[in-house]
């Protein structure tokens, strides 16, 4: 079921833990739409706790596999966003303790670009 989310926090930081009663051994998806005036590089920056895969525009554009804590920039990944509705997916994996995950979308000059809205499926 999806759950609505909103923050506008820049990087937005979004406790799973808030919104989920488990927290050990489970996954949850986030997902977004973001509108782009033109193609444009981008970066993504992010950090989760623990490990996750991320999708734009249905295409995988990383993934890691192992506990860790959601450093804020921790990965950066750089991506083309098309003209027009573009599509993040974010699924992140929890083998236990704290679960978050904390991101931003930057230009290529890591000037922030507003991302306000997301969506949680458990």
């Amino acid at each position: 079921e999806w759950k609505d989310v909103t923050t506008e926090a820049i990087p937005a930081r979004i406790s799973m833990s808030e919104y989920f009663d488990q927290n050990q051994f489970v996954t949850a998806y986030a997902y977004t739409e973001l509108n782009a005036p033109k193609e444009m590089e981008v970066q993504l920056m992010f950090g989760t706790n623990d490990g996750c895969e991320f999708w734009v525009n249905g295409e995988r554009v990383f993934e890691v596999n192992m506990p860790r804590g959601a450093e804020v920039d921790g990965d950066k990944v750089p991506v083309t966003l098309k003209k027009g509705k573009n599509t993040l997916l974010l699924k992140v994996l929890q083998e236990g303790g704290g679960w978050e995950f904390v991101v931003r979308i930057a230009d290529k000059d890591g000037n922030p670009i507003d991302l306000n809205e997301v969506k949680l499926l458990d």
